[in-house]
């Protein structure tokens, strides 16, 4: 391109000292540079025409950025989408851990609840009342003392069963609470349907002596809690007619306590 512009310079300057030395009279000069007017005329087309094929490499130059600012774009969104894609998967992984997590602590306190009940002991005539017989022991004391004392008020007959029993009763109803509380609140399991499934589990691991014990702590002093528990997962589903020291005392839990399976 220098070299180009030094020729068309030195052509520029040197072609008035050419014609002036070259043509003295002024009538042929104005004769001779009138042949060149065609030629001026295809430099001026060509000129223009140089012009407009500027302008299209431009569009073309135009079109291939574009074209290049879009793959970058598509990219991006494609990277956006792998990060997004990862952020799930990890959220995925965090979650199941979480849920693993939850399901071994939970089976531990399932275990331990067959080794309170297993561990537990009783006095009985002559000899020690074991494991879950001991619940039929209980109920059969609950019921010679309310039938003692005839009508509607258990509280005290309750009271004094808790004081000769505490220390395994306690122990047992503590632990209990705890292993439904810990569902109940756990932050992996937010859906109810999945809160009732492990509470099904829980409620399989009472026989139904053990629910007529349930049934009548929740109504004593300590056992406010547990109640609201026991009716919101409806652990009281199917408790014996047998198991009520008086019919009436059905009422003192809401018809959902007993699910659908009610004897």
């Amino acid at each position: 391109m220098l070299i180009l512009s030094a020729i068309v310079i030195g052509l520029w300057l040197g072609y008035p000292l050419v014609i002036s030395y070259r043509i003295p009279d002024l009538g042929e000069r104005g004769q001779f540079g009138d042949m060149f007017g065609a030629v001026n005329a295809l430099f001026a087309g060509l000129a223009f025409a140089g012009v407009i094929w500027a302008i299209i490499l431009q569009k073309n130059e135009l079109s291939l950025q574009r074209e290049e600012l879009k793959l970058q774009r598509d990219e991006l969104e494609q990277t956006r989408k792998e990060i997004k894609g990862q952020k799930e998967q990890l959220q995925a992984q965090d979650q199941t851990l979480k849920k693993q997590n939850f399901e071994n602590s939970f089976f531990q306190l399932l275990r331990f609840h067959v080794d309170i009940v297993g561990s537990m002991e009783t006095p009985g005539s002559g000899h020690s009342i074991t494991g879950r017989s001991c619940f039929d022991s209980f109920i059969a004391y609950l019921a010679n003392s309310y039938n003692a004392e005839p009508g509607d008020d258990f509280n005290e007959t309750w009271r004094q069963f808790a004081v000769n029993n505490r220390r395994s009763v306690d122990h047992y109803f503590l632990h209990l609470y705890n292993t439904i509380k810990f569902v109940d609140q756990h932050p992996s399991i937010q859906n109810f349907k999945e809160k009732k499934h492990y509470t099904n589990l829980i409620r399989g691991q009472l026989a139904s002596n053990e629910l007529g014990i349930l049934f009548y702590y929740c109504l004593g002093d300590r056992g406010g809690r547990l109640k609201r528990l026991v009716e919101k997962y409806s652990l009281l589903e199917g408790l014996s007619v047998n198991e009520f020291l008086h019919p009436n005392h059905k009422a003192k839990f809401g018809d959902i306590a007993y699910g659908t399976a009610y004897d």
